[in-house]
């Protein structure tokens, strides 16, 4: 390297750091990760906050993150068609992440301007998340189903419960990933009522149902359902039991062994509800935490990563409101904080969403948008935490994998 390189050193150092940034700023997240992990020269400057801390992305209009190729995108005369490669606007569906996809199934949506039913689906749809791509999955015997449950185990889907814009049901579906299958299963044991708005997750070889309504009133029932022999049982739990509700949220911390539920519509008072109840799955026990306490809601989504849990979304009918605020729950500190997003004050209110995460990145798919008063499919993406960092390498024939 000649003396005068020497002098100049790393050529971002000649840069004021203000352009840096006004460079940096114009890439997408995925960009940053890349550039954080293969240029020392760019690792301090990457690792800046405000380059994160970026309003929620709408993975559907914004082709920078999407980053689509030329032959991904669709041609003049498959335009008429393109909704055929993308689900339509829903509600009240359910979405997982399983494998390198998310999965979508059913959901319902409305008459524009109204809460009147006008169809309820039975599709499957997968996003595929390296290629940004929706793929539909075409199996037999899929069931509609809106406001039902689903958890994933022995590398299937499972669906139980919800509505079918006719009837309530307590009917449990498998789909096989591998396989592309879909059946009903024969269940056995203590089967729970017919139910829609509940809540299903997954923990050791069983599914816990919780709560839901029937279409006349709530519950707090919880179920169990063991995989191995495919047999319910009702528990019969210890401590303060939680108050009827529906559409709550829930989510299982395999760290704590219990399942954190949220909010909800129901109680005595049949009241939106702001309260959060942690069930151990060991000593089959509740209990109400202490925690400061967010506005009352129902039809939001909570999703854990690390030790923390966090919501984004719902409404509250009552005070007409929709809400667009994401809060990070402290597991061990009982305690919520509201991470801040840049968005305006009309942007992103939605509820009866979707919303899993992947790879420290939350994906929050369709509900209702109270802004355009209909349900959407738009797809968004935020994410919570850094992806983890290459070490450079020790010397120039060493690599780190």
């Amino acid at each position: 390297m000649s003396e005068a390189s020497h002098e100049i050193g790393n050529p971002f150092d000649c840069l004021p750091a203000e352009l840096v940034y006004q460079i940096l700023e114009k890439l997408p997240v995925r960009s940053l990760s890349a550039i954080s992990r293969t240029s020392r020269a760019l690792y301090v400057s990457c690792q800046d906050e405000r380059l994160w801390r970026r309003e929620i992305i709408n993975l559907k209009n914004n082709k920078l993150f999407l980053e689509c190729s030329e032959e991904m995108l669709p041609g003049p005369d498959e335009m008429d068609s393109n909704e055929l490669r993308i689900p339509g606007p829903r509600l009240c569906h359910i979405a997982i992440a399983h494998g390198d996809s998310m999965w979508i199934h059913g959901g319902h949506n409305t008459v524009r301007n109204t809460q009147w039913f006008a169809e309820v689906n039975n599709d499957l749809w997968r996003y595929k998340f390296e290629e940004r791509k929706w793929e539909q999955e075409n199996s037999p015997n899929l069931p509609h189903k809106t406001e039902h449950s689903a958890v994933v185990y022995d590398n299937k889907l499972w669906l139980f419960g919800g509505y079918s814009g006719e009837r309530f049901s307590s009917s449990l579906y498998s789909y096989d990933f591998a396989t592309n299958e879909c059946k009903i299963i024969q269940q056995h044991g203590e089967i729970p009522p017919e139910r829609s708005a509940h809540v299903g997750v997954v923990y050791g070889s069983k599914m816990y149902i919780f709560g839901g309504w029937n279409g006349a009133e709530q519950n707090n029932d919880l179920y169990s359902f063991d995989f191995e022999n495919y047999a319910w049982k009702k528990i019969n739990y210890k401590g303060p039991a939680p108050a009827p509700r529906c559409s709550h949220a829930a989510v299982v911390s395999d760290k704590y062994r219990c399942m954190f539920v949220f909010a909800g519509y129901g109680g005595p008072t049949h009241k939106y509800l702001n309260d959060m109840c942690q069930f151990d799955f060991v000593t089959e026990t509740w209990q109400i935490c202490e925690h400061t306490p967010l506005s009352p809601r129902s039809r939001m989504r909570l999703v854990e990563l690390g030790d923390k849990v966090y919501i984004y979304g719902g409404w509250n009918k009552e005070q007409e409101v929709h809400f667009n605020n994401l809060y990070e729950y402290d597991i061990e500190r009982s305690h919520w904080q509201e991470v801040k997003l840049e968005l305006g004050p009309d942007e992103g209110k939605i509820g009866q969403h979707s919303m899993i995460v992947y790879n420290g990145i939350l994906y929050i798919f369709a509900g209702y948008n109270s802004a355009l008063q209909t349900s959407t499919n738009d797809l968004y993406a935020y994410r919570l935490s850094r992806p983890a960092l290459i070490s450079p390498p020790s010397s120039p024939n060493s690599y780190q994998t």
